[in-house]
């Protein structure tokens, strides 16, 4: 009859109306209900549906790919349907009235059932939640306008934002690409004769350029209607419903609207609500073909083959909707820090009044991000390619003077969730040791040569400090054996001296003050 096909019956019914309906022969011609079902590139996961398995309401359940542990995740006294789920397979996006008195608007949870957010607040109803493949948003039908048109909302329920205006008519059942460039969505019109239909169009993402994929003759008193479309994994095709051969059956075509093909013929029951595995192989759908009036979660193979009861349920089994391997093994949580390993405590000698400067590298391992190393100059920590990255912090830091005394350093790692781990170590800066009496003589000599008149070049002033500069070194070793190799060093200081005053670039006054000096020196290391 005239009005009777899924466009103008209510998306959303009573529950003692809607399990009449679904209960009797003409729900093929009045089928309205629908999830909407994203379907992205992925390991098959699990299956999300709406069942009444547990009571007279319906909620959303999960179970493995084979219909086995099935899991309530709702419990509410409200018809909660349609579950979505989320490209990455951690959160479920579905339709529920218990907040509005049956108004039904849009939230989403956590895979688990957790984490309940109510995401649409608009006038009216909200329907049929797809996710964009990056899962930054969430297409859906609404009445905010009157009949249902397609809109767009960020995932977070923010900036909803209409892509269609078919007046007077419904747009319904948003399926995204996996590429997330465009939309395909059940479409609502009327033949020349008046008889509503329904036909699947595509759009770009943002509402424009809708094209017609199904087209059945406009003049004949066709009411048949082609909708809920789900995009393949791969983009290249789009099964669908329709009632074009008598009652509603598993339809595909090809993304661009050719070669559409009856998969699951069977023509004594409903087959409504295709869902693609997320890798491509197989359609999950409801179907009422096994008897007993109810309605369960039926799997095919992708050519219509292979058909299988997997929720196998006295009670009905609405809406499957594939999700990806994420969702059937949610990834453990984090909460390990990262073990540090810092220097074993550094005893180092002052170089002067205000301490030493000291330098360190501090290493961090992390369970699940890798390992970081603090580097010698305080600031730069170098990430390997393992996981995120991990934070690395000293105080004091790497290069800073440290006084004389101990100064314990406090070091800690942070890693992508948050945890932090943290070790110290010691650094002792000793009092310098006294100075030899040639070395005070040595420190009296360098003092000589920096104050030398400005005609002095400043290259010989650095030249003969150099060689000062390695005497010192020699003598800093402590080791008596070394005191032979100073004399020799004195000795070359010496004939430095000589061969500038030579050359006119030490006076014959400086150049007796530099050598007598350097003479007192060598009998002070009895050369």
């Amino acid at each position: 009859m005239p009005g009777e096909n899924l466009g103008r019956i209510p998306i959303f019914i009573a529950i003692s109306a809607i399990c009449a309906i679904l209960l009797s022969s003409s729900f093929g011609t009045q089928i309205n209900q629908g999830a909407w079902a994203g379907t992205f590139p992925g390991e098959n996961g699990k299956i999300a549906f709406s069942s009444q398995r547990d009571g007279d309401y319906y909620e959303i359940y999960v179970m493995d790919a084979d219909g086995s542990n099935p899991t309530r995740l709702t419990n509410n006294a409200s018809l909660d349907s349609y579950p979505s789920w989320s490209p990455d397979g951690t959160k479920i996006a579905f339709v529920s009235g218990r907040d509005t008195g049956g108004a039904f608007q849009i939230y989403v949870m956590d895979a688990d059932g957790s984490g309940l957010i109510r995401l649409s607040n608009g006038i009216g109803e909200d329907a049929h939640p797809s996710w964009s493949p990056d899962g930054t948003k969430i297409a859906f039908a609404s009445t905010k306008h009157g009949a249902y048109e397609i809109y767009v909302m960020d995932a977070d329920g923010s900036n909803p934002t209409r892509l269609t205006n078919n007046p007077g008519w419904d747009d319904t059942f948003p399926s995204w690409s996996p590429d997330g460039t465009k939309i395909a969505f059940g479409k609502e019109g009327a033949t020349l004769a008046r008889y509503a239909k329904m036909e699947i169009y595509v759009m770009d993402a943002d509402g424009s350029n809708p094209t017609k994929l199904t087209n059945k003759d406009a003049a004949a008193q066709d009411a048949s209607s082609d909708t809920q479309p789900s995009w393949s994994p791969d983009g290249t095709k789009i099964a669908f419903a329709s009632n074009r051969d008598g009652n509603f059956e598993i339809y595909v075509m090809n993304a661009d609207g050719s070669n559409q093909t009856n998969l699951s013929n069977n023509n004594n029951a409903t087959d409504a609500h295709p869902s693609w595995s997320p890798d491509g192989t197989k359609i999950a759908f409801f179907s009422a073909r096994h008897g007993g009036g109810a309605f369960q979660i039926y799997v095919m193979d992708a050519d219509g083959s292979g058909q299988k009861n997997i929720s196998n349920n006295l009670a009905n089994d609405y809406f499957p909707d594939w999700g990806t391997a994420s969702a059937a093994e949610p990834p453990e949580e984090d909460t390990t820090p990262p073990t540090l390993t810092v220097p074993e405590d550094i005893v180092v000698e002052a170089t002067g009044e205000q301490g030493a400067e000291v330098t360190y590298t501090v290493t961090a391992e992390d369970n699940v991000d890798g390992s970081a190393t603090l580097e010698e100059d305080g600031t730069t920590v170098t990430q390997d390619d393992v996981g995120g990255d991990v934070d690395i912090s000293c105080e004091p830091a790497s290069g800073t003077t440290f006084p004389i005394g101990d100064t314990e350093v406090e070091c800690s790692a942070t890693d992508e969730a948050g945890n932090t781990g943290t070790a110290s170590f010691t650094v002792t800066v000793n009092p310098p040791s006294p100075l030899t009496p040639a070395q005070e003589v040595i420190d009296e000599l360098i003092s000589t040569i920096q104050n030398l008149d400005d005609n002095v070049p400043q290259d010989v002033k650095t030249s003969l400090i150099a060689v000062l500069n390695e005497v010192l070194n020699i003598l800093n070793d402590n080791n008596p054996n070394n005191d032979e190799s100073a004399c020799g060093t004195l000795d070359a200081f010496i004939n430095q001296v000589n061969a500038n005053e030579t050359s006119d670039t030490l006076t014959a006054d400086d150049a007796d003050e530099l050598s007598t000096q350097g003479e007192d020196i060598r009998n002070a290391l009895n050369c």
